[in-house]
């Protein structure tokens, strides 16, 4: 990731910190860190790194089920916020460091299992940074790389561009076969991959990013309009029974082992 690429997620993260940490946030639902460790297979002895982990919701999620987690961020502000989450639940096996994931401050075959959950959209240069994933994980231990993707290859461009428009970290969700190949080119066999089906409500999911007013009208206008029969977003917009527009996201998990 180029270093003006990381000063953007910094700034964007520390915009949205105050939604992770704490009990209401999305990432820290019982259901996803169930589907990772679907995946993960953590066992009680096994030393698990966070990678991209932002305010640790997964790690702290997962405590009780490996002997120590390390969540690696860039963003202080996250670091931050989840520290104080951890020790006001009493979570001590939980240790936040400061890392960029195409450079991770850990000797080679460092981890048991290494988890990266909706990370890769954010990357520059996925390649480097899953390679580094593969480096600092044991032999035999596994690699979790989960991530939205892309519903529709056809129309994948505006679909990024929307999600840029939310969030300007967002470089591009692949697809879900360029999501396993980009895996797999990184020196790992893929095992598995699994999906999951979210369906976000849309000003929940512009209010989570803190996104600019003029963006958002923005994004409204695009999502009301692909809801009434306009042009495809690349999320399938629709309205529910309440009118409400929602949106249907698709989030791969992707297991692999080192080669």
């Amino acid at each position: 990731m180029a270093p003006a690429h990381h000063d953007v997620v910094r700034r964007e993260f520390a915009r949205q910190a105050d939604g992770f940490g704490h009990r209401g946030s999305l990432f820290a639902a019982r259901s996803i860190a169930d589907w990772i460790d679907a995946g993960a297979r953590l066992a009680p002895g096994d030393l698990v790194l966070d990678a991209g982990g932002g305010a640790g919701d997964l790690s702290r999620s997962l405590a009780d089920r490996a002997r120590q987690f390390v969540v690696a961020d860039l963003t202080d502000a996250m670091r931050d916020v989840g520290r104080d989450a951890a020790e006001a639940a009493g979570v001590d096996n939980v240790l936040f460091v400061r890392a960029v994931l195409e450079d991770l401050p850990f000797p080679d075959r460092s981890f048991d299992c290494v988890l990266c959950r909706f990370v890769v959209h954010h990357l520059a240069d996925p390649a480097l940074a899953l390679a580094e994933l593969r480096r600092v994980c044991r032999p035999g231990g596994r690699v979790v790389v989960a991530d939205l993707v892309c519903l529709d290859g056809a129309i994948a461009a505006r679909h990024n561009e929307l999600e840029r428009l939310r969030d300007a970290s967002h470089t591009v969700a692949l697809t879900e076969d360029g999501l396993v190949a980009a895996v797999g080119a990184a020196g790992l066999a893929v095992a598995s991959a699994d999906r999951y089906e979210h369906h976000p409500d849309l000003e929940a999911w512009i209010a989570r990013a803190h996104t600019p007013a003029g963006a958002a009208d923005e994004l409204r206008a695009a999502f009301a309009a692909e809801a009434e029969g306009g042009p495809a977003t690349g999320l399938r917009a629709e309205r529910d029974a309440d009118g409400r527009v929602a949106m249907r996201q698709r989030w791969v998990r992707v297991v692999a082992t080192p080669i």
